[in-house]
This record gives structure tokens, sequence and C-alpha cells, in this order.
């Protein structure tokens, strides 16, 4: 069944109506069903994949950014005589933010300017909870961006049964 959704893309107009035509709501309930058990297989093989891929190079790896005198970034490593592997890793800088805080106080204001930076939010746990006439100023300065719509088949008979 999900060869019916082997269709050329991009997804044009017509080819998606032909789908939506011919495919019913059990249909799409067992599609959702099979992707998700194909997504999950495809997790764990990546999974071992990828641990292959580490224990085979990441020695090297290491050896590389040391090498370059850095911890992130991109190295490149011989694979074999015709392939390289390229290794790239990415990196998360943390703070502290009160000793951080505390520094940049100490400097003139136009270095500390320059060096920081600073965003101000509201939880929206807090904006919700706030009191109407904050509530109503606060909107003014709050912009959402929605994501994509995730759709999910849900058993009528399950849920009954469970409630």
């Amino acid at each position: 069944m999900l060869d019916k959704l082997d269709v050329p893309t991009p997804l044009t107009s017509v080819r998606l109506t032909a789908l939506v035509n011919d495919l019913s709501p059990a249909d799409l309930s067992t599609l959702q069903d099979m992707l998700a058990r194909s997504a999950d297989q495809l997790k764990a093989r990546k999974e071992v994949f990828e641990a292959v891929v580490t224990k085979t190079y990441g020695a090297d790896a290491i050896a590389a950014y040391a090498q370059k005198g850095d911890d992130s970034g991109t190295v490149r490593l011989r694979a074999s005589n015709t392939l390289d592997i390229k290794a790239d890793r990415s990196k998360t800088v943390v703070w502290d933010q009160p000793g951080l805080l505390a520094y940049l106080n100490s400097l003139k204001p136009e270095d500390a300017k320059h060096l920081g930076s600073f965003k101000v939010s509201v939880g929206e746990a807090k904006y919700k909870a706030a009191m109407p006439d904050v509530k109503k100023k606060l909107e003014a300065l709050r912009t959402v961006k929605v994501g994509d719509t995730k759709f999910t088949f849900v058993s009528r008979e399950l849920e009954e049964e469970a409630a």
C-alpha cells in the first residue's frame, strides 16, 4: 500500500487530487501506521549505522579536530583510496549567565554593548495568567509563529474503550 505514495515530486495539484480521491480514511490510517513503523525501523538502522561509523572513524576525527586546533566544524578523513569521509561537528555554547552579566556590567557601557546581546521574553504560562490589562499591553508586543499542523488518525473504538 505504501507504493500509492510513490508519486513523482514535486506533487502537483492533479496528482494530489487523484490521491485524495483514491485513498479512504481507513487507507490513510493504515498508511500512517505503516509510515510510523517504517520510520521507527529507519531510525533504528540509522542508529546502528552511526554507531559503526563512529566506532570506525571517531578516534581519527578527534585527532583531526585536535590537529586543526578546534573542537567543532568540518574535518576530512581518508576512508579508502577512493573515498574520504567528512566529519561535521556542531557546538552549543552555554554561558554562565550571572557571571557574564557581572562581567559585562563591570565594563564601559559601549564595550559591554559591543560584546553582549540580550533577549527578553515572557513565558507562555505567565502570559496566559497575566492580568487582563497587562495581557493586553503584552499582546501588542507578541508575535506567534505557528508551526505545521500534524494529523494523526485515531480509532474511535480504541478511544471509547479507553474512556
